[in-house]
């Protein structure tokens, strides 16, 4: 089942997994490349006035399922539609690799002291996500990309 599901949609598994892949890529190759280097702190006054909601994270994970989502349905929508939108998508993403090494940026992350289901989905993030690579901003690139 799983196999004929591959190839009645192998064009668009493959740019999915394409723009899935080329992003973990962006990201840790350019954490190589940088991680000596030191990094601009983009901390604002305003964040630390910005009270730290935990329950937040779940838009964070939302905005995943939204991007992937789209890029699912921008891939369905046919080739010449769906090269232009991973073409634009993954030029953007190379523009930010020059840009984060570069302008290595990180940030202070709230500190989570509870216990709640939330706090630790916050701990997760922080675990598997280093507070770097924040300017420009991937997520939102994608998201304009979508919305666009």
């Amino acid at each position: 089942m799983l196999k004929r599901f591959l190839l009645r949609h192998k064009y668009v598994v493959a740019v999915v997994l394409f723009a899935f892949l080329f992003n973990l890529l962006v990201y840790q190759l350019s954490r190589v490349f940088s991680f000596w280097r030191p990094h601009t702190d983009m901390t604002l006054a305003l964040d630390l006035k910005i009270p730290f909601l935990p329950w937040t994270v779940a838009v964070y994970f939302a905005c995943f399922l939204f991007w992937y989502g789209s890029y699912i349905y921008i891939a369905r929508k046919g080739r010449p539609q769906s090269d232009r939108f991973f073409c634009a998508e993954a030029l953007g993403k190379l523009v930010c690799f020059v840009i984060f090494i570069a302008v290595p940026t990180t940030n202070i992350r709230p500190e989570v002291t509870g216990t709640s289901l939330w706090d630790y989905w916050i701990r997760f993030v922080y675990w598997i996500d280093a507070p770097d690579n924040l300017f420009p901003s991937i997520h939102c690139m994608a998201s304009w990309l979508i919305w666009v």
